[in-house]
């Protein structure tokens, strides 16, 4: 898998071992169309698997990127494929609904892929929402089945676009604040 644009545009990014459903080139490329230039701006990348969504937030301009993924056996690929943005991410292994009961930092995007399995979706999508996780004029998206429904209004979310992708949806939300 490669990183599609940016100045990282072209690296390689490893798989790492257990399950995992890393983003489509075309999706990933889309979406970070859609976002425009995040210069200056962080980027949270929760059930971030590879890393590869952190790692393209880094290539087009995102100061920091944060990762948290709960499977501990991926961190020794990801700390790998992270190298190539060194000082410019902190990876996290915990729950992700751990991570966001607890969090403190806001950011500009957050970025959710759960496994299309996870039946908590509309739930954590609320929690973000209500959490004040996003910097004012952030956005939040999220990748999942497009046979599942989520809300048009989560906390101080509010749905601003959607895309389709084969057999997934990728939402985009905006903080309302």
């Amino acid at each position: 898998m490669r990183i599609t644009g940016g100045s990282l545009r072209g690296r390689q990014v490893v798989c790492p071992p257990g399950i995992i459903r890393p983003a489509m080139d075309r999706m990933r490329e889309s979406v970070f169309s859609i976002l425009g230039p995040l210069d200056g701006l962080t980027f949270l990348d929760l059930f971030a698997g590879s890393g590869v969504m952190a790692l393209e937030a880094i290539s087009r301009g995102a100061t920091h990127a944060t990762l948290v993924e709960r499977d501990p056996r991926k961190r020794p690929v990801m700390v790998r494929n992270l190298a190539l943005a060194p000082g410019q991410t902190t990876l996290i292994t915990a729950p992700v609904e751990r991570y966001v009961a607890r969090c403190r930092d806001a950011f500009d995007v957050v970025f959710m892929d759960p496994p299309f399995s996870y039946r908590f979706k509309a739930d954590l999508l609320e929690r973000v929402g209500r959490r004040a996780m996003l910097r004012p004029r952030g956005r939040l998206v999220i990748h999942y089945p497009s046979v599942e429904a989520l809300p048009d209004r989560a906390g101080s979310l509010l749905l601003a676009d959607e895309r389709r992708y084969g057999g997934s949806l990728v939402r985009f939300y905006a903080d309302e604040e």
